[in-house]
């Protein structure tokens, strides 16, 4: 186990931010959470919409969750839409927290290529990214980030 650890932090670290910062707590129902992504860069724009999650909870410490989502991808002048690549996620609490430690989470994320790669809607292979998620609860009940850390 620790060298699996060791291995996953070899990665890149990134400070969390508001886009990034998510709860060390698993659903304790089930869960159904339609969103809308928008990502625009130089090269191209791709909106997910809606991008539907559904998350249940395994075990009192694990939860898990499958994501997909229509996308529409412009570049050029040009664009593309249909189903975009699928994901999974599992969130794994690893420690609860306690006086003077904060709440602990792995989160691997496998994404599966369904999306068509040759239209821009998707990666054309499988990928895995896996945050770290640490929060504590400040002194008036607020959720405040610690870390949070991602490799690809």
């Amino acid at each position: 186990m620790a060298a699996g650890v060791a291995a996953l932090l070899a990665g890149s670290v990134a400070s969390a931010s508001s886009l990034q910062v998510d709860s060390t707590s698993p659903a304790s129902d089930l869960e159904l959470k339609p969103s809308f992504e928008l990502r625009d860069s130089d090269a191209k724009r791709t909106l997910v919409s809606p991008k539907i999650v559904l998350g249940m909870p395994v075990t009192p410490d694990l939860e898990f969750e499958v994501a997909t989502g229509h996308r529409r991808v412009s570049r050029d002048g040009t664009s593309e839409s249909g189903l975009g690549d699928n994901a999974l996620e599992f969130k794994w609490r690893l420690a609860r927290e306690s006086l003077g430690r904060p709440a602990f989470a792995v989160v691997p994320e496998p994404s599966l290529p369904t999306g068509l790669r040759r239209r821009g809607l998707g990666s054309g292979h499988a990928g895995l990214v896996v945050p770290f998620h640490g929060l504590r609860y400040s002194t008036n009940k607020v959720l405040a980030p610690v870390f949070s850390s991602r490799k690809q």
